[in-house]
Parts: structure tokens; C-alpha cells; sequence
């Protein structure tokens, strides 16, 4: 099998873990949707409550939902796993609320890890990518052979093919 073929049997046979992956992304993308909402519904009440400035807890309401957004779609995800890594740790760090920092950063380096899972914009958007690949490929071979070059798949076959002619 082939580098695009291969990868794509990868995928397939790892559709269990992918599953889980793709489960808790969307579980945090859920959470933190619903606490950027609690924030955007009340500002004041919430940012009282978290002990913050209400243009902190707005901001990080906006950041909570953007992330949370792209989670959902399982758009960009190692890149969103890697913000939710950074904004968890500082959460935890600068405000020190409770264990879901704690878990947003674990999750957040799980998804920058391993992916979107299952079920997410990457995994069609590299699936596509690999159908154009094998097309461009596809199309560089038959035009090779159309201006009769040497092709890298069948170099070992046409220069044994072309010393034999060439010796006689």
C-alpha cells in the first residue's frame, strides 16, 4: 500500500480510539459553550462570581465559546487542542478556579496530541487531500508515459529494459 492508501487503512483501524477522541473533544466543546453562554447572559453576575473584572470574564468568555465553536465542527483542532493547553494552564495558574482548568489543559493536550477524532472537519479535509494527491500522482504517471520518460515507480523495469536494448 501506497503513503496516502496506508494512511487512510490506518484511520479506519483506529476507529476506537478515534471514537473517544472525538467524544471528548465535543464534551469539552459542549462545557465550554455553556459556561462562555452563563458569562454572555450575565455578565456582571458572572464575573462576581469568578472573582474577575467584568471585561476578564468577557474576554474569556469569548475565547471559551470561539473554542468551543471550533470543537464542535472538529475544525483546526490540534490548533485549538494547543490554545485550550495554554488557556487551561493559565487559568489554573492565574485565577486557580477549579478542576475543569485543570482537565480543560489535559484535554486540550490530548486533542493537540492525537487530533480531532472522528467525526470532525480534519479527518475530510485530509481524506480530500489524499484524493488529490493520488489524482496529481495518477496524472503525472500517464503523462510521463505519454512523453515516454521514466517514471520513479517503474525506474528498475525501464533502465533494465533499456540496457538490454542498448547492448545488442
Amino acid at each position: 500500500m501506497s503513503g496516502p492508501q496506508a494512511a487512510s487503512a490506518a484511520r479506519r483501524e483506529d476507529g476506537g480510539r478515534s471514537r473517544v477522541t472525538a467524544v471528548a473533544r465535543l464534551a469539552l466543546a459542549v462545557w465550554m459553550i455553556w459556561s462562555a453562554s452563563q458569562t454572555l447572559l450575565d455578565p456582571p453576575l458572572q464575573a462576581a462570581l469568578l472573582g474577575l473584572s467584568t471585561a476578564l470574564a468577557l474576554s474569556l468568555a469569548g475565547l471559551h465559546f470561539t473554542l468551543g465553536m471550533f470543537l464542535v465542527m472538529g475544525f483546526m483542532s490540534r490548533v485549538a487542542g494547543l490554545v485550550l493547553l495554554g488557556l487551561g494552564s493559565w487559568e489554573l495558574v492565574a485565577i486557580g478556579r477549579d478542576g475543569m482548568q485543570a482537565a480543560m489543559a489535559v484535554l486540550g493536550l490530548y486533542v493537540m496530541l492525537r487530533g480531532g477524532g472522528a467525526w470532525g472537519m480534519d479527518v475530510y479535509v485530509q481524506a480530500m487531500q489524499d484524493r488529490v494527491r493520488e489524482r496529481e500522482e495518477r496524472e503525472r504517471a500517464a503523462l510521463s508515459a505519454l512523453r515516454g520518460e521514466v517514471t520513479p515507480a517503474d525506474t528498475g523495469a525501464s533502465r533494465a529494459a533499456a540496457g538490454s536494448t542498448t547492448e545488442r
